[in-house]
This record gives structure tokens, sequence and C-alpha cells, in this order.
């Protein structure tokens, strides 16, 4: 087995694996447009199915995404070690009542819950691109990133 190899390193497989998962939903994200601009261009019968396949499955998908997220969050953190920056906690902050949101959803088959979830989702996003953009263009610089004094095991 790959993972009792000395040389296997767990975060590096971690990374790999939601790397990949990023890529899919890209993919997945892509092609759900392309099949918008051909219902809405051509009035094609067949798009109807897609959407409706995932209307029936958004709250799965969606607890999905965010238990994905917090698993992430916390292997990093916890299992890697690496230090959270305030940002990150305070997307974290955002994401932890989503998985409960939608898990509960799930169960009681609850259909409208966009309410309750919309203005966390729209927070938590507005922070990963904020956080996004100060990794990425280093030009909003008064957030410290990463927190000072994180306990090391």
């Amino acid at each position: 087995m790959f993972f009792l190899d000395p040389l296997f390193d767990p975060v590096i497989f971690v990374t790999q694996v939601l790397a990949s998962l990023v890529l899919f939903c890209h993919i997945v994200l892509a092609l759900s447009l392309v099949i918008l601009l051909c219902h809405l261009l051509f009035k094609a019968s067949w798009t109807r199915a897609y959407f409706d396949f995932f209307k029936r499955h958004i709250y799965g998908f969606a607890f999905t995404i965010a238990l994905t997220g917090i698993s992430g969050s916390i292997f990093y953190s916890e299992f890697a070690k690496y230090a959270p920056c305030q940002l990150c906690i305070y997307q974290r902050i955002a994401i932890w009542p989503l998985v409960l949101i939608f898990l509960v959803a799930l169960f009681r088959k609850e259909r409208n819950i966009k309410w309750y979830v919309l203005p966390q989702i729209l927070i938590g996003w507005g922070i990963a691109l904020y956080h996004y953009t100060h990794q990425m263009m280093a030009v909003l610089n008064p957030i410290k990133l990463v927190i000072e004094n994180y306990p090391e095991d």
C-alpha cells in the first residue's frame, strides 16, 4: 500500500487530491456554462435534464463542497501544522455553519434554505476574493496574514 511507504508524504498527497477536485469542479463549471449558452441560444431540450439534475442535488453538492473545505482546512492546520492566517480563520467562520445547515436540509429534504445560506456564502466569498487578491497581487498589505505564537506541538 502506497501510504505505508516511508517516502509517502500525506501533505503532498492531500494537496494533489484537493487540486484534482478543484480542477474537476472547474471543468464541470465550464461545461455548465457551455450548456447554459446552448440552452439560451438554441433552446436545446436536452439541456433541461442537465440543469434539473443539478437542481435536484444542489444541496448535496453544496454540502460536499463545504465539508471538503472544512476537512482541508482542518488537515492543513492540525495535521500539517500550517498556521492559519487571519483571513483563513474568517473564511472558516463563514463555512462551518454551512456544513450543518446543508446537512440538516439534506436530511429534512428542505428546499428553501437559500436565504439562510446566501449571506454566509457571500461574506465568505468576499473574504476569499480579498484573500486571493492579497496573495496573488500583493497590493493590499494592511492585514498581517500570519498569526504569531501559533502553538507548535
